[in-house]
């Protein structure tokens, strides 16, 4: 029988080889891609041929260099000249059939000199280069503003460790002849969750930082325990069951550390509000009747503080990623609610209802970590 303890080792394991296993190319690209800076298209001039990056002379994207935008999956689409940098943005000069090509948001890499038949043909185009000047400006540029485009993001959720948990429970019929002690006994305490989904959208509020509202939902199989019935009754049983679902929501704020090509390295914290409910029920069976002898339902919600880390790669039509989630619950509030219509007819030394409370013990825990694999689509 495999422990809880070296169950979380085995999944945690689990989840580093496929992070490693995605991180590795990222770190790979990170470390071979030279001297090649990297910027982000914010603006698409779609009646003259040029477009407007979000990097400057004080990031040393200077005058003369050449700029290649790549698509999501980092293949080259054009390569074209840096005709006018100021200290937070530059202008690139494109062929005008490859504007529709174009989308704000593309990773644009900076490397090579212009030839001196780019820089002799852009002297004699005056027109052109007014309007580079009202676009890009001396320190603030006068460009439009569109928002980049909002993604939709859907997959796996698990819990490796919840940050609410609970333990099984059972009644201990063999306390009704003595009346005495508690009448509930707990197995063992369940901390994690192997089935679950989440839906959000990453909505970009710049080429660097966005934010991520989302829905999660949590389910759990239920857990049902057989135990001897009373002892009066030597031919009954007592069936216990515990249900359980999760559901929340949450809003992330990520910051993109490294995107090199189709890759994407994402860290930001978090808040999220998460509701726990809890349904414990036993059922008497014998040959003649049978009947509910107890039933509780317990809710738990709590307001976890959230540490994010996101890898994503793009494909040409979605992104694919894997996330991890730290969670720290605060601002706790609780509720139960009880029927023991059998039991209370017992005369006994003990709440039998506080028991059952303390026995069930769903509370929230001290920090929970979980994780989720995710297809996300730009809408």
């Amino acid at each position: 029988m495999i422990g809880f303890w070296n169950l979380v080792r085995i999944y945690f394991a689990s989840f580093m080889v496929i992070f490693v296993f995605l991180a590795a190319p990222l770190c790979a690209k990170t470390l071979t891609s030279g001297s090649s800076k990297r910027a982000s298209i914010i603006y698409i001039s779609h009646e003259r041929p040029f477009f407007v990056i979000d990097r400057g002379t004080k990031t040393g994207f200077s005058e003369d260099l050449e700029a290649c935008v790549m698509d999501p999956t980092g293949a080259k689409i054009i390569c074209a000249p840096i005709v006018m940098a100021r200290s937070k943005r530059a202008a690139v000069l494109v062929d005008l059939s490859y504007i529709p090509l174009l989308e704000r948001g593309m990773t644009v890499l900076v490397g090579g000199q212009i030839s001196d038949k780019q820089r002799e043909d852009l002297a004699k185009n005056k027109e052109l280069k007014e309007a580079l000047e009202k676009s890009v400006g001396e320190d603030e540029p006068a460009i439009p503003f569109s928002p980049l485009p909002v993604s939709i993001e859907f997959g796996y959720l698990t819990g490796v460790l919840m940050p609410i948990k609970w333990r099984e429970t059972e009644l201990d019929a063999t306390k009704e002849l003595s009346r005495r002690g508690n009448y509930w006994k707990s197995d063992k305490e369940v901390k994690s969750s192997f089935l679950g989904a989440m839906i959000s959208f990453q909505i970009p509020l710049s080429s660097k930082f966005s934010i991520t509202p989302g829905l999660t939902y949590r389910s759990f199989s239920p857990l049902l325990i057989d135990t001897d019935g009373w002892a009066t009754e030597p031919n009954s049983y007592i069936t216990a069951s515990t249900k359980a679902t999760m559901y929340g929501g949450f809003l992330d704020f990520y910051w993109l550390a490294y995107a090199p090509n189709a890759w994407g390295l994402y860290f930001g914290p978090g808040f999220g509000y998460d509701v726990s409910t809890l349904k414990f029920s036993a059922e008497r069976e014998e040959s003649a009747s049978s009947g509910e002898c107890a039933s509780a339902t317990s809710k738990v919600s709590t307001m976890p503080f959230r540490l994010n880390a996101q890898l994503t790669y793009a494909f040409k039509a979605f992104s694919m990623g894997f996330a991890m989630h730290g969670l720290v619950p605060f601002g706790t509030s609780s509720s139960f609610s009880s029927h023991l219509d059998v039991l209370t007819s017992i005369e006994s030394d003990r709440n039998i209802e506080n028991d059952l409370k303390e026995t069930l013990g769903h509370k929230a825990a001290s920090f929970g970590v979980d994780a989720a694999l995710f297809l996300a689509k730009m809408l």
